[in-house]
Order: structure tokens, then sequence, then C-alpha cells
């Protein structure tokens, strides 16, 4: 934790992960009466409890917004069919260039095209109240999925993230190490269909930093051969 993002860690109680999980059955899946009444006053409380420890750490951190996810992923394919998500595309689009015929801007490739899509797709994730970030984890299949694994463990450990936001972080300059034998054997691009300018022409000097970061921060510090 000290080697991340500063964050705030909410463990999630089995009673609200099963309400949770009862609610994306029965609207998702289409299991009528999964969700039932005591399900809906659950959620209402944790609908208020996020509210209240967002609020707090806007105020403690002194920012607009925070990035909310579980300890094992995030909701990003929520918001994918969202009136904001087109909103926020249409603006990532016209930062790259031409998208109304205007002679002054240069064409917009397929690449600019993806980039844009991934940045919006990650500024729909900032939230700053209990309801939207509620609303983002009951809609999404991979918080769904994350639920059921967990529910497959002895036991119920899952918890919510809260993370400051930053407009400066760059989404597509995200990236994936392999480590066998603890050994950091590969180095990837997180969205490897996109070509980044930027990383082709620094990508040994990208590489080796994360490398080295590894190995002074990471090597001995996780308790795993292979990860």
């Amino acid at each position: 934790r000290e080697i991340t993002f500063e964050s705030s860690f909410v463990p999630l109680s089995e009673r609200e992960g099963r309400a949770m999980l009862n609610h994306h059955e029965e609207f998702h899946k289409h299991d009528k009466g999964k969700f039932t009444e005591e399900d809906k006053l659950c959620l209402s409380r944790l609908e208020q409890r996020l509210d209240g420890i967002i609020e707090e750490y806007l105020d403690k951190n002194n920012c607009d917004g925070v990035f909310l996810k579980f300890s094992l992923r995030s909701p990003k394919d929520s918001i994918l069919a969202s009136t904001r998500m087109r909103e926020l595309l249409e603006l990532e689009l016209e930062e790259f260039g031409d998208i109304g015929n205007n002679d002054n801007k240069h064409e917009i490739t397929a690449s600019d095209r993806m980039i844009a899509f991934v940045r919006a797709q990650s500024k729909c994730l900032k939230v700053n109240n209990g309801s939207t970030a509620l609303a983002n984890l009951l809609s999404s299949k991979r918080i769904f999925t994350d639920l059921m694994l967990a529910f497959l463990q002895d036991s119920f450990e899952l918890e919510l993230i809260l993370r400051r936001w930053s407009d400066d972080f760059q989404t597509e300059l995200e990236f994936r190490g392999f480590v066998f034998n603890k050994n950091f054997t590969c180095l990837t691009q997180y969205y490897h269909l996109l070509h980044i300018p930027y990383i082709v022409e620094h990508h040994k000097e990208i590489s080796d930093n994360i490398r080295l970061f590894w190995e002074q921060n990471m090597k001995e510090l996780v308790p795993l051969e292979n990860y």
C-alpha cells in the first residue's frame, strides 16, 4: 500500500456482497424474485455509507472525485453504453482533430479513435457520490464475476478501494509486467492494440524504468513466485 496510488480501503460485508449479487441476477440475468426487500434495504444503506466515505475522502484530500474499484477489478465495463461515455468520447475526439470536416484540424486516425475511447472510458469512472459509485458497481459484469468468485472461497473477502482522481493520469500509458520464478520476464502495453508514438520512441527507457522499479520495490515484497 505504501508504493501504490494513495488509497482508502473499505471492507465489503458478506451481506452487502450477497445483495449486490442478487441485484445483478434479477436485473441483468432476469432471475425474478432473487432481489428481495432486505437486499434493497442493504444496498440503500451501502449507498449511504459510500456517500459518507466519499464525501469524507474528498474533504480530506481536497479533490473533486475518486476512482472506486473492487480489490480485484474496476467496473469499467458498466459505463460503455451511457450518455456520459458518448459525451466524453466526443470531447476526446475533438482534442485529436477533425470530427466535423474542419480543414484546420488533421484527420483522426483509427489509433486516435481508440486512444480517445480508452480515455473517455477511464474518465467515466470518476465519481463523487455514493449513488453513482454504487450504480457503476451494480451494472458491471466484471464486478458480478468477482463477487461470484469471492463467494466460492472459504471466507468472503472483498474491499472497495477509493483512490484520489487525477486528471493527469494517461490511461493509454498503462503496462502489465509478468514475473516467472521471481524473474521479470515480460512487459506489455495493457491496451496492446494502440499504436502510441511516444511508446515507440521511448520503449527502452520505459522498459528499463519499470523493471528497475520492480527490482527495487516489488521483487522481495510480493510473496509469489509467478504473477
